[in-house]
């Protein structure tokens, strides 16, 4: 497990800090993008991408657009206060 300012991480990368904490995925020319899901590799069938830049493939996507991309076959769901149903 990796620890940023906690010597006791409580998952395998944690970051932890008084004040503003932060992860920058940027690039200077192409796609920057933060890939999830159950696969390893580009085969983009069981994951998930949230990027900016745009990509092939993306309807209306630019180089200043947000993509949001689910490129399995299940649902897109957001829960609101998902830990108390009341």
């Amino acid at each position: 497990m990796i620890g940023v300012g906690t010597d006791s991480p409580v998952c395998e990368i944690q970051i932890r800090k008084t004040g503003r904490a932060e992860i920058q995925v940027t690039s200077d020319t192409g796609i920057a993008a933060l890939t999830i899901g159950r696969e390893a590799g580009f085969s983009n069938t069981n994951n998930a991408e949230f990027r900016y830049g745009g990509g092939l493939g993306a309807t209306y996507s630019s180089d200043q657009s947000l993509d949001i991309i689910n490129y399995g076959i299940g649902n897109f769901n957001y829960h609101l206060s998902a830990a108390n149903a009341g």
